[in-house]
């Protein structure tokens, strides 16, 4: 079976233009209400959406939908500041490891394997993202 690979094209012309959603398959509404664990069974979603630094989208508000509100938010707050930030690079480094670059010489590395990646020197645990702003 062929691997689905996404290549973040609409992000790199439009990314510091236009707010998107890297949402590329269907996720439930509860969707953040669990941090980024080996548990989560939407893991891979959310490191996507820190790969393509997508804003996370919640279109069934409602009093119940709260909780997941606030840790979209707390999820956010970890790449906030790139989102304006025009995306300059997209790379695969390993199977499994992406690096995204942008304008400002900030990076993101995304591990997806099961195993700890180490890129220049800086440890990424399994699933698991690093952020470095320069």
């Amino acid at each position: 079976m062929l691997e689905r690979l996404y290549v973040p094209f609409f992000e790199l012309v439009y990314h510091d233009v236009v707010v998107s959603s890297t949402y590329r398959g269907t996720v439930p509404g509860d969707f953040f209400n669990n941090p980024i664990s080996v548990n989560d069974q939407y893991k891979q979603h959310k490191l996507k959406m820190v790969e393509f630094c997508g804003r996370p989208f919640i279109y069934n508000w409602s009093e119940a939908t709260i909780p997941s509100v606030k840790n979209a938010y707390e999820f956010l707050k970890t790449y906030r500041d790139l989102m304006p930030e025009e995306m300059t690079r997209h790379s695969k480094l390993a199977e499994g490891v992406f690096k995204t670059e942008f304008g400002n010489g900030a990076y993101v590395v995304v591990n997806y394997n099961d195993a700890e990646y180490v890129y220049d020197g800086k440890k990424i645990a399994p699933q698991d993202y690093l952020i470095v702003r320069k």
